[in-house]
């Protein structure tokens, strides 16, 4: 591809891609999870914003607690995030910003505050989206990190295999989201 995103895993719920050129700020992976919730949109970004009910459902997010005021549409906290690797887990101050577009469709996005390495960060942006009766939300989750930085026990790993290992942790993990 001549953006350099090349393709690794395609599957129905996860799908693997990598960038490795200087088009990217880092030798990037980028993994998108698809997932159906039987619930209405404004439900799932209740849920992703409430940080108790978080911990429970994403493998990434151990505990979090807000810094501040909750404003319209922009909320920051302080989390402990865990990574791939076994006992991997770093404190990260996090701003969260979503916005709703006409029909109902959500879209938040986490970014990390301050000097917190990007390449490092394991908390997804998340597009929200109705089904055609409003009562069940189609979610995806785009995760974007370096993979050698975030799973250390297996930065040695051809690509191939790291792939294959990731494809299976991110099925996991997308059973547990809603």
């Amino acid at each position: 591809q001549s953006d350099g995103w090349r393709p690794l895993v395609t599957g129905e719920t996860v799908s693997i891609y990598s960038n490795t050129t200087n088009k990217v700020p880092f030798a990037m992976t980028c993994v998108k999870c698809q997932f159906k919730c039987p619930v209405p949109p404004a439900e799932v970004v209740r849920h992703l914003q409430d940080l108790r009910a978080r911990r429970e459902r994403d493998f990434f997010f151990k505990e979090g607690k807000a810094v501040g005021e909750k404003q319209k549409a922009k909320l920051n906290f302080q989390a402990v995030m865990k990574t791939l690797s076994v006992a991997d887990e770093r404190t990260v101050l996090v701003s969260q910003h979503w916005e709703q577009d006409f029909m109902g469709n959500w879209t938040i996005v986490e970014v990390p505050e301050g000097t917190f390495d990007l390449s490092g960060f394991m908390f997804p942006s998340f597009f929200v989206q109705a089904d055609s009766s409003g009562s069940q939300s189609s979610v995806v989750a785009i995760y974007r990190f370096d993979i050698r930085k975030v799973w250390k026990d297996k930065a040695g790993e051809s690509e191939d295999s790291l792939s294959e290992s990731l494809s299976e942790r991110f099925s996991e993990y997308a059973q547990h989201m809603c």
